[in-house]
Order: C-alpha cells, then structure tokens, then sequence
C-alpha cells in the first residue's frame, strides 16, 4: 500500500512537471537599451510588459518559444500571424514584438 501511495507521487509530481510552462526571460536594462536605439523611448517597463502578455497570451496556448531561437527579423511576422489567437490588441502587439527581438538580439550584443 505505502509503495502504490509512493508511485502516485512520483507520478502526479512528473505529469506536473510535464505540464508546466516555461517562463520567458525577464528584460534587462540592456535590453531596453537595445530597445530604444530601434524604437526610441522604449523602457524597460514596456519590455517586461511584452514579457507579461508573451507569457499569458502566447504561452495559453504552447509553450513559449526561447526568443533568442527565433531571428530578430523573423519576430514580427509570427507576432502579426499570431495576434488575433492570442488576442492582443495593436499596441499589445508591438509590446510583445519589441520585447521578443529585443531578447533575440542578446547574444550578438
């Protein structure tokens, strides 16, 4: 008996684990420095409200995808194709967008 408890744990523990979502990786001031050079007046507060809905929007429906294995290039084009299933709006839109290649870039920075 205490062995089968034992094996339900374990078992809820890793159907949870399978579940859960990745979250996407915060803005840094880096970032929004990135950020402003493309599109002045960005902050770090806009970014991590891209961040916020990317996370509740997208990542309702799959997993969020690692913005940084995405091209930068390729970002709006799969936020445009994708706005209107997640429900964002135009300006949560260019939130979502500014942070997704905002993070892409990280690594040639």
């Amino acid at each position: 008996m205490k062995l089968n408890m034992a094996f339900k744990v374990v078992l809820i523990a890793a159907l949870a684990a399978g579940c859960a979502r990745s979250v996407p990786p915060p803005a840094t001031p880096s970032d929004a420095s990135f950020a402003a050079t493309a599109w002045p007046g960005t902050t770090i507060a806009e970014l991590e409200h891209g961040r916020q809905l990317y996370g509740a929007r997208c990542a309702g429906c799959h997993l969020p995808v690692a913005p940084a294995s995405v091209a930068a290039s390729a970002w709006p084009g799969h936020v445009d194709e994708m706005t209107t299933r997640a429900h964002l709006t135009p300006a949560e839109a260019t939130l979502v967008t500014h942070y997704l290649v905002a993070l892409s870039t990280r690594a040639g920075r």
